[in-house]
C-alpha cells in the first residue's frame, strides 16, 4: 500500500496563516504587509501605503510630492501633499525632501526645488517680489 505525503507549504507573499491546520493561506489585509511564510501581517511601514494582498513593504510607494511618516497607510491618497515651502522630489519619503530655492515659490504638493510656472506647484518669484529659501 503506497502512502501519500503532502508537504506544507508556505504562504506565498501577499498572503498570511496565523491558524493551524488551514487548507489556504488568508489574502493579506489592506494597510499591512505579508511576506512569504507570514503568519501575521506586519504594518505598512512610513513613506508606503499598502492596499490588500501587498507582498513587501515598498511595492507601493507614496507619489513624488507626497511623504507619509505615518504607518497603516491603505490608499496613495492617504500620503500627505509636500506642504507648501518645501518639495517632495522622490516617491516614498518619510518627510518633506527639502525647502525650495530661493528665487522660486513652492505650494502644497511641489516636487521639485524650483517648480515651473506651469506645473499648479509653484514657479519662480515674479518681478516686484522677493523669494527667501522656503517661500
Amino acid at each position: 500500500m503506497k502512502q501519500i505525503y503532502l508537504a506544507r507549504l508556505a504562504c506565498p507573499p501577499g498572503t498570511y496563516q496565523g491558524e493551524l491546520q488551514q487548507p489556504d493561506c488568508d489574502p493579506c489585509p489592506e494597510r499591512f504587509v505579508c511576506l512569504e511564510n507570514t503568519t501575521v501581517p506586519i504594518e505598512c511601514p512610513p513613506g508606503s501605503y499598502c492596499p490588500a494582498n501587498t507582498q513587501y513593504g515598498v511595492q507601493h510607494l507614496c507619489p513624488v510630492g507626497t511623504y507619509s511618516n505615518a504607518t497603516r497607510l491603505a490608499t496613495a491618497s492617504e500620503c500627505l501633499a509636500c506642504p507648501a515651502g518645501w518639495y517632495c522630489g522622490e516617491q516614498g519619503l518619510r518627510g518633506p525632501s527639502a525647502r525650495c530655492d530661493a528665487g522660486w515659490y513652492c505650494l502644497a504638493g511641489a516636487s521639485t526645488s524650483q517648480p515651473a510656472d506651469a506645473s499648479g506647484t509653484g514657479g519662480r518669484c515674479t518681478p516686484g517680489h522677493y523669494c527667501r529659501i522656503g517661500t
